[in-house]
């Protein structure tokens, strides 16, 4: 993910990380993998995916869902960039004060 800092940011929540675990073939999937954008996600978020890890495997194996949830889970989440809560909470705060 070296030289990505060029293109367009985004912050996704855990819900758009979910969709794209429960179909490998989504839209939210898609634009993860396309590599169009430098996407951040919150590290409170993989405790969320943690706790409904169960859920979203029985989901893929409903609809049979080509790749195993662990590799879903890899595939996804290296294209992303887990930014810290500490960090985002000065951000933020910092930016808010502008």
């Amino acid at each position: 993910m070296e030289g990505r800092e060029k293109e367009p940011r985004i912050v996704v929540d855990t819900n758009i990380i979910i969709s794209a675990l429960l179909k490998d073939n989504s839209t939210n999937s898609h634009l993860i993998k396309s590599k169009l954008f430098c996407i951040y996600f919150p590290d409170y978020g993989l405790k969320e995916i943690e706790k409904y890890k169960s859920y979203i495997k029985a989901k893929r194996v409903r609809k049979s869902q080509s790749l195993f949830f662990e590799f879903a889970e890899k595939y996804i989440l290296e294209e992303v960039r887990i930014a810290h809560l500490t960090y985002t909470e000065k951000k933020w705060k910092r930016h808010m004060r502008l």
